[in-house]
């Protein structure tokens, strides 16, 4: 009965795509323990949460093993990466976009971006490696000057998992590798040699990894 009771809430959320139907969905996930009960976002009203922490819960069910799983730090850090996405940004006006939905749109996609790199990524890295990555990712991309684009800051962090996932896709590198270069992910957007060189001694070709985004985000690859 709670099977059938999950499909058709999954069903009408899917549907709808409402925050409500999807609300009753996951209170059906915490009540049959797929997802546990205190877990990060879900101790308040889904409608007061940010658009970068709802982006965290929805992923969260469609991936509740592998985020679960994850150690306690790193899925603190995770979720905090998602709230960060949707706070304090300079967003450059859209003339047919208005500001809040924008501001939404592309806090959702870079919490999607940043947590489905995670889950790619720990399949090569340490979780407290991974802690240094996702902290670095979600500053990428909120710290930016007024100056850069959403153009600019969008191909800055594509280049940047591009090039770590290269690394850490090679066999020859070595935990101490890795994490130099999981923290070097804040400087990869400005010219460093030493960084090159590093990327041209262990880096082994790779196809370039694409991104959904929104019309008015696109990256060229």
């Amino acid at each position: 009965m709670s099977d059938e009771r999950l499909r058709e809430l999954e069903r009408k959320w899917r549907e709808t795509g409402a925050d409500a139907d999807f609300e009753r969905y996951l209170l059906e996930l915490i009540r049959t323990g797929t997802i546990p009960a205190g877990t990060q976002g879900t101790n308040k009203p889904f409608a007061e949460l940010s658009s970068g922490e709802k982006t965290y819960l929805r992923m969260l069910t469609e991936n509740p093993a592998p985020i679960i799983g994850m150690d306690d730090k790193l899925r603190s850090t995770l979720y905090e990466s998602t709230r960060q996405v949707s706070i304090g940004r300079i967003i450059t006006p859209h003339p047919r976009i208005h500001h809040d939905q924008m501001e939404s749109i592309i806090a959702q996609t870079y919490s999607e971006w940043i947590i489905s790199d995670t889950l790619e990524l720990r399949a090569q890295v340490e979780d407290t490696i991974l802690r240094s990555f996702v902290r670095a990712a979600a500053y990428a991309l909120t710290m930016k000057n007024s100056t850069m684009t959403e153009q600019r800051s969008a191909d800055e962090y594509c280049r940047a998992v591009n090039i770590t996932r290269t690394i850490l896709k090679t066999d020859a590198c070595d935990r101490d590798i890795r994490s130099q270069l999981i923290c070097a992910f804040q400087i990869i957007g400005v010219d460093n040699p030493l960084l090159a060189s590093m990327i041209a001694h262990y880096a082994l070709p790779r196809p370039q990894k694409t991104y959904q985004m929104p019309d008015f985000l696109k990256v060229e690859q």
